[in-house]
């Protein structure tokens, strides 16, 4: 039980210190710094291990065990085991994730386009985008994604190439460049197992949620500012969501990486509202202020959790 509290005290001080951090950031507008801050909700939940791993040691000291009830030490035993399997099967849920794009992808039949490659490459290059692979498969449906950790790899389906216009085609493929160039396929896949691994913590949801509506977003805006087309991304958009709703499903693919048509939807009304191309910054003085509570909130919760973890130690 002494286990128990102290874990329940430990995430209660994380989940706390989380939302104040989600708070923070209506004070904040650039989204590399609001994806940062993001994933920084997502990892703070690590800090219970620290408990969680003192906690092993303490069941297994005798002195700990002489004034407990009889209760006392299965019932740790059985919070530990259950803390253990639910980060294990984060790790392994996010790991077939992973195995089962690259396998669904590799499966797919490639066309060989060198003037379509040609086309990537010089977009790459102006990107300042390198390493990684380009993937042009024949499909029905809409489909334009990125995969891949150790080889990058852009997959574009015929119906894109069939369907959009050069300036909407360049559009979407300066948007899959700019995701590669942000490593927002390999920062997904890392807050997809945070938040299965604290999925019982609601800013763990609520900072995935942003996270995820928030990269679309970050670069669609990027996609404008290399291209000063709004209204071709919005318009390739509109193409691919008018598909969607007309009866067809989704990809495998596309499902993994939660496309959904709501989401497009929003995209579009911000993109042909958009007037100003530029990218947005934070004046240095809210950025300033804003660091500085950011780490005294951090700082809060490390101090908490090792003070938890010491005093489980001595009992």
């Amino acid at each position: 039980m002494h286990l128990g509290l102290t874990l329940a005290m430990g995430l209660g001080v994380v989940l706390l210190d989380c939302h104040f951090i989600l708070k923070l950031l209506h004070h904040i507008d650039h989204w590399s710094r609001r994806r940062l801050i993001q994933l920084q909700v997502l990892a703070l939940p690590l800090l219970s291990l620290l408990v969680l791993g003192v906690g092993i040691r303490h069941l297994f000291d005798p002195h700990c065990l002489l004034d407990a009830p009889r209760w006392d030490h299965p019932l740790d035993v059985l919070l530990v085991l259950l803390m253990s399997t639910i980060l294990l099967g984060a790790i392994l849920l996010g790991l077939g994730r992973h195995v089962m794009m690259v396998g669904v992808m590799r499966r797919q039949q490639a066309i060989v386009d060198p003037a379509f490659e040609a086309q990537v490459k010089r977009l790459a290059s102006n990107l300042h985008v390198s390493r990684f692979r380009v993937r042009l498969v024949p499909s029905s449906r809409p489909l334009a994604l990125l995969y891949g950790i150790r080889e990058p790899t852009i997959l574009l389906s015929t119906w894109m190439r069939e369907h959009l216009d050069n300036e909407e085609l360049e559009a979407v493929l300066t948007h899959e460049l700019i995701h590669l160039s942000r490593g927002d396929y390999l920062m997904n896949w890392v807050a997809i197992m945070l938040r299965d691994a604290f999925f019982y913590l609601p800013t763990s949801w609520r900072a995935y949620g942003q996270f995820s509506r928030e990269k679309e977003m970050a670069c669609d805006d990027l996609v404008v500012h290399v291209t000063r087309r709004p209204l071709a991304l919005a318009s390739a958009l509109a193409k691919v969501w008018l598909h969607l709703t007309d009866g067809s499903q989704m990809q495998l693919a596309q499902m993994l990486l939660r496309k959904n048509e709501e989401g497009m939807a929003n995209r579009v009304e911000r993109l042909l509202s958009m007037t100003d191309t530029r990218v947005p910054t934070s004046p240095p003085r809210k950025r300033y202020l804003f660091i500085s509570t950011l780490l005294l909130i951090v700082v809060v919760a490390v101090t908490a959790n090792v003070a938890l973890a010491v005093a489980l130690v001595i009992c």
